[in-house]
């Protein structure tokens, strides 16, 4: 049985394909939870304390992907699985990747774990930005390919051995 959180982030996340964040009432969500104001605020103090629990179970689930044992396990079938989350989350993705501190971030955040794979601070950054920024053109674009076809263009960028596409 899901619980009343999932019920309301379930909700919550409904309602964001309709209006921003910022115009997401308490009595939509409980209404479209099918439950009361008083679960709700049993469980969050306001709709803003929603939106951050959205987000953190959102975000943890972004980088779940990239928890890898080893730099050789990072694989198309990775970079495919986080398109597909893009595309489950797609109303909360459609909101906060138009905010300027969601989108910084991630990229910071994904640097981090993308260090493991490129052993390199300058890489690791620069192919985090660059994933943001495309995922982030992806979902703009209301995803005009499929996610296997992200994933691929994904892979083909993040390991381009990019001096060798310059004359210097």
């Amino acid at each position: 049985m899901k619980s009343l959180k999932n019920a309301f982030q379930e909700a919550y996340l409904q309602l964001l394909h309709q209006h921003p964040p910022t115009q997401v009432s308490v009595k939509q969500i409980v209404l479209v939870a099918n439950t009361s104001r008083s679960s709700f605020y049993t469980h969050f103090a306001n709709r803003e304390q929603l939106h951050l629990y959205v987000k953190q179970q959102i975000h943890r689930e972004f980088f779940m992907h990239y928890e890898i044992k080893n730099p050789h396990e990072f694989s198309s079938t990775t970079t495919l699985n986080l398109c597909q989350h893009i595309i489950k989350y797609r109303s909360y993705y459609q909101h906060a990747l138009q905010n300027t501190l969601d989108f910084h971030h991630l990229a910071i955040e994904l640097s981090n774990y993308l260090m493991y794979v490129y052993n390199d601070l300058d890489y690791a950054i620069f192919a985090s930005f660059g994933t943001i920024g495309f995922l982030k053109n992806w979902v703009e674009h209301d995803f005009l390919i499929s996610p296997s076809e992200a994933a691929e263009k994904l892979m083909k960028i993040g390991f381009t051995n990019w001096a060798s596409k310059v004359n210097i």
